[in-house]
């Protein structure tokens, strides 16, 4: 079997985030997009097509709210042959939070729109919507993506192709244009 570069780097980055990972696996949570629920730890994983699942390693945090289980609109590709679709696009977003700075690689849908990305990045970085919530501002080839018409447009939109990289910088700032 032969894969491209790209499916090594994601391979690669996939091992490496495995070996980092400290905690008891027995207190991992698992949460099905398809069947809409968290996963019993006996539990046999079964394929199913466009099946997603959230895998939790910390167990002091929540995996999913009732946000997720009623979005859809921005999703990531679980299987190599959605990811050679035509309507994916493969994105290498740098999250700035304060003082940290993480790498995520991922493949979104063309339809999916910067708002919807925004949403994506507070959730994997497991910042919960609160009465005050983070904002996330983006910006891709160091132009500001910030207001609400730049945002509701999307990636095909917007013609934001294959291994771009956006900036996304998470601030406690209310959604203001930048």
């Amino acid at each position: 079997m032969k894969f491209s570069n790209l499916s090594k780097r994601i391979i690669c980055n996939a091992l490496s985030c495995i070996q980092s990972i400290t905690s008891n696996i027995e207190e991992w949570k698992c949460y099905s997009y398809l069947r809409q629920r968290y996963l019993n730890n006996n539990e046999r994983i079964a394929i199913y097509q466009n099946e997603k699942l959230y895998i939790n390693t910390e167990p002091q945090s929540e995996l999913v709210d009732n946000s997720i289980e009623q979005q859809n609109e921005f999703s990531l590709f679980s299987d190599l042959s959605e990811q050679q679709d035509q309507s994916s696009i493969y994105l290498c977003i740098m999250i700035t939070n304060g003082n940290s700075r993480q790498e995520l690689q991922a493949y979104f849908h063309q339809d999916s729109s910067l708002e919807e990305i925004a949403q994506f990045v507070l959730k994997y970085c497991q910042l919960t919507e609160n009465v005050n919530p983070p904002f996330v501002s983006i910006k891709i080839y160091n132009q500001a993506y910030n207001d609400v018409i730049k945002r509701s447009k999307s990636l095909s939109q917007l013609s934001i192709k294959n291994n771009s990289i956006i900036d996304a910088i998470i601030s406690q700032q209310t959604n203001k244009s930048r």
